[in-house]
């Protein structure tokens, strides 16, 4: 095994100069010293110079001019691309850290007015939120100072490779597609990928589409297996749950757990990592489509429409997404063409997502008018709301009186997403009322100014997101009449809603648990559902169990009796936030395929305390790729609720983020 990226890099370097030294006419001993010499001064620079040094080091081996150079900056390109993906991976998690630290500190700076005994959990929430600003900041300050490199660094390899020889160039080519087909680290093949979007001959996006298609298959394949591994996985997780019920909380089993899960485990790893090479691919395959010349890229997209009206098990999707992260405008011309006669309400959501790009603004008319016009009242709930979400990222003045117009005659999810559109593009938060929006419309509609994104985003947030309200779960509103809840009975559930640094964590006398905080939430948000529906409700804590073996009707009598069972609830066991999401997805019939079958729930309510402890993955980052791929055919808005300010921030937000759901922290 390789200790780092760099010895593997080096290794490439060596192979790929082994190989033109072999083809290419012996070159003299003064010109052989030339270019030691100046390989050793750029490899010095990297690893110790400035941006300065740097970049004069390059600019001085490439002026050797030799063939071996194309696999050295290469594979620095891929080093510094492997870093750089690292920096904004942490940054992510930093910046919903900091911002719920900055949550638990501005509620305790309430509480303490009342109760000076909080002054020390307060100083030490400010010391954590000093601490984690810090961070921010150095790996914010990290990034910055990369990306120029990377840039620079990235615009010299494309410029150099096109002052080589046909011969030259074919053999450096061929060398980086043999390690970008090779490559055992996943970090590294999409490294790979990523260079070879930078740098590749024309056509290189039909055949990066290639990957796409193997690895999907790879997918399929593993989720069979998965499928066949997961009972033994789950009989497991209940004997967890049983021993933790007897012993009140400890458990013997885990190690056992931990031997029969591994090979499930493993399995999951694969399907996540295969996700991220797909996103890789999709933005190497849109690059090296932008650097074709108009002739080349009719040629490029043609192959790839082909490909993608064959592809299956979301082949589809990553081949219509990586031609509308192209954001040219003929490729553009050709999706729109596509979207307008695609009758299959799924793959026409791939299309409006690849299409709807603000930074295209010149060319969106034709796009909005097919949303206001079409997608809009299309027969599918999952074509309307992607059209709404749509319409707000496009920010387009006259969607407004359209969706108010159009909102007033839906219900369920469609009528979540359009006043969602509607908050967006205004940043006001008016209630469900039609009325009030028809007025406001009508006083202040041709004088009204529409707000950027982020000048909306403020206002709404004031009071922690776009739809909090008194009522629904935890201020989260819906008009679904097809929910699923997911509630978390792990043992913290049984510690205080405050959360004290490092302090009593049983409720105080007239402090509530955080259990008795969700008994109260779930009670009232399952008594205030439209009868008619479907409802169930999911728990965790080691093991995944639920009340109902499938949704059930609303009803008087079926809203009663759950709650009298939640009455009845008790909490002991781990977190297994990956358990508890599979079986919600499960029950709502989230599948991995690139065809629409309407799923039995369209809205999931996830709450937890905690972080992730137990299941075939406590890694955030790996549960969010879980869900993303899994829920990407279903649509299924998942709002996520986070008690006691001890959960996982980042985890909670994204989830909430990427499944149009909404994130609360109580």
């Amino acid at each position: 095994m390789f200790s780092s990226l760099r010895e593997l890099s080096i290794l490439v370097v060596s192979t790929i100069a082994l190989s033109f030294s072999l083809a290419a006419p012996t070159s003299s001993t003064v010109l052989d010293d030339e270019f030691d010499q100046a390989a050793a001064e750029f490899r010095r620079s990297v690893n110790y110079g400035s941006l300065e040094e740097r970049s004069a080091a390059l600019e001085t081996f490439i002026q050797i001019g030799e063939p071996e150079v194309v696999g050295i900056l290469a594979a620095e390109l891929r080093e510094v691309l492997t870093k750089a993906n690292g920096y904004r991976s942490e940054n992510a998690r930093l910046e919903s850290d900091v911002l719920q630290a900055q949550r638990r500190v501005s509620d305790l700076e309430v509480r303490v007015q009342n109760d000076a005994s909080f002054e020390d959990v307060l100083g030490a929430r400010k010391k954590e939120l000093k601490s984690l600003e810090g961070k921010l900041k150095n790996t914010r300050l990290d990034l910055a100072n990369l990306e120029p490199w990377l840039s620079h660094l990235k615009s010299e390899l494309v410029r150099y490779t096109t002052t080589l020889g046909s011969g030259a160039w074919s053999k450096a080519e061929k060398e980086l597609w043999k390690q970008a087909n090779q490559a055992k680290e996943p970090k590294e093949q999409i490294a790979c990928i990523s260079v070879l979007g930078s740098i590749g001959s024309p056509g290189t996006v039909v055949d990066l589409q290639k990957f796409i298609v193997g690895f999907v298959k790879e997918r399929v394949g593993l989720e069979r297996r998965l499928a066949k591994e997961i009972g033994a996985v789950i009989n497991l997780e209940k004997r967890l749950q049983d021993e933790a019920v007897r012993t009140g909380g400890m458990s013997a089993s885990g190690r056992q757990y931990d031997r029969v899960s591994e090979e499930a485990r493993g399995i999951q790893d694969r399907i996540n990592e295969i996700a991220s090479l797909c996103e890789a691919v999709i933005e190497a395959g849109a690059e090296a489509l932008r650097r074709e010349t108009p002739e080349e890229r009719e040629s490029s997209v043609k192959a790839l429409l082909r490909a993608q009206k064959k592809g299956k098990d979301g082949v589809r999707r990553f081949t219509l997404r990586m031609l509308g992260h192209s954001r040219l405008p003929d490729v553009r011309t050709a999706l729109f063409e596509l979207l307008n006669a695609e009758k299959d309400p799924l793959v026409s959501t791939y299309m409006i997502d690849a299409l709807a790009d603000p930074k295209a603004e010149s060319e969106n008319a034709d796009l909005e008018t097919f949303l206001m016009e079409k997608a809009l009242v299309h027969k599918s709930w999952l074509v309307k709301g992607c059209a709404a979400r749509a319409l707000a990222r496009l920010r387009t003045k006259a969607a407004i009186p359209r969706l108010i117009e159009v909102w007033a005659g839906e219900v369920g999810r469609t009528k979540d997403e359009m006043r969602a559109a509607m908050r967006s593009l205004t940043g006001l938060q008016f209630s469900g009322k039609q009325s009030l929006w028809e007025r406001w419309w009508k006083d202040n509609g041709e004088a009204f100014v529409l707000p950027t994104a982020e000048e909306a985003k403020k206002k709404l947030t004031a009071r922690d997101d776009s739809r909090r309200s008194e009522s629904g779960f935890f201020g989260i509103e819906t008009a679904s009449e097809r929910i699923l809840f997911v509630i978390d009975l792990s043992g913290s559930m049984n510690e205080s809603m405050i959360s004290r640094y490092g302090g009593q964590a049983r409720p105080l006398e007239g402090e509530r648990s955080r259990l008795q905080e969700a008994k109260i939430a779930l009670k009232a948000a399952i008594g205030g559902m439209k009868r008619g529906g479907t409802f169930n409700i999911i728990f965790y804590a080691s093991h995944v169990w639920s009340w109902k073996s499938k949704p059930t009707t609303t009803t008087d009598a079926s809203v009663e009796a759950a709650r009298a069972m939640v009455d009845g609830l008790t909490a002991v066991g781990g977190t297994n936030v990956y358990g508890a999401l599979r079986a919600a997805l499960d029950m709502a019939g989230a599948r991995s395929i690139d065809e629409w079958k309407e799923p039995e729930v369209d809205t999931i309510y996830f709450l937890s305390d905690g972080q992730p402890s137990v299941g075939l993955s406590t890694n955030a980052d790996k549960i969010l790729t879980y869900v993303r791929e899994r829920n990407a055919s279903a649509g299924i808005a998942i709002h996520t609720i986070g008690i006691s300010g001890s959960q996982d921030a980042y985890l909670m937000q994204r989830l909430a983020v990427e499944n149009d759901g909404i994130y609360v922290s109580r």
